[in-house]
């Protein structure tokens, strides 16, 4: 099948797109920051995470049958060119902020699948090593340890981008929650001030069906930022 077919731009999280140019902007701040706080500049800058998919990218890997185990990456590099990796299935959604983007076959209903996320990792690792990234910046947490050990150093950017995401941008998630229209009055009424770590819990606890927001203070951000 074509990715366009299955992208997730066909999902309910297609109200909840950002801007794209303001992902180019962010993504330009993040080395702008870098810069002031670290000697030595990685190489590039790996992203991972589905909610700094969306942050810089514009793109958000949706929970489901046909994205289940799906993988996407973003490769930034110094110069503020950008690549998205992802597989046919997912595929781009046609308002991502990425320079290039890498659709790496997955499953084409002929021949017998691969190994989903590995398919995306081994192609990310190509990618790295024809490009001579020897340091790279990434989400410490989040980087899978194969990609991390073609790399002869990764620093870990990861708080430098929540720091980023303390500041709501014009497109922030506040203007743009998914979900139900008694959802969206109730943000409007009750949580429009309230800090990021008070909003974005309540709101995916109410998409999960809770009445209360719980306790915890990470929680999985799909919908917004925190």
């Amino acid at each position: 099948p074509k990715h366009a077919e299955w992208s997730v731009h066909s999902f309910r999280t297609r109200e909840c797109m950002l801007n794209p140019e303001l992902c180019r902007e962010r993504a330009l701040r993040l080395w702008q920051n870098v810069e002031r706080e670290i000697q030595t500049l990685p190489d590039g800058i790996l992203v991972c995470r589905p909610e700094h998919l969306l942050y810089f990218a514009n793109t958000l890997p949706t929970t489901g049958t046909l994205t289940l185990e799906s993988s996407a990456f973003l490769l930034l590099r110094p110069d503020g060119t950008s690549t998205l990796f992802t597989d046919n299935w997912l595929g781009p959604p046609p308002q991502n902020a990425a320079d290039d983007v890498v659709v790496v076959d997955w499953y084409d209903m002929q021949s017998p699948a691969r190994h989903r996320q590995r398919a995306v990792t081994e192609t990310v690792i190509e990618n790295i090593q024809d490009a001579a990234l020897r340091t790279l910046g990434v989400e410490g947490e989040a980087v899978p340890a194969v990609i991390a050990s073609h790399c002869d150093h990764c620093i870990d950017l990861e708080p430098f981008i929540l720091g980023m995401r303390e500041i709501k941008d014009a497109d922030d998630a506040r203007e743009k929650v998914c979900g139900s229209k008694e959802l969206k009055a109730l943000v409007e009424e009750k949580l429009l001030d309230a800090p990021p770590a008070v909003l974005i819990p309540a709101v995916v606890a109410l998409r999960a069906g809770r009445r209360r927001c719980p306790r915890r203070r990470h929680q999985p951000v799909l919908w917004g930022f925190a």
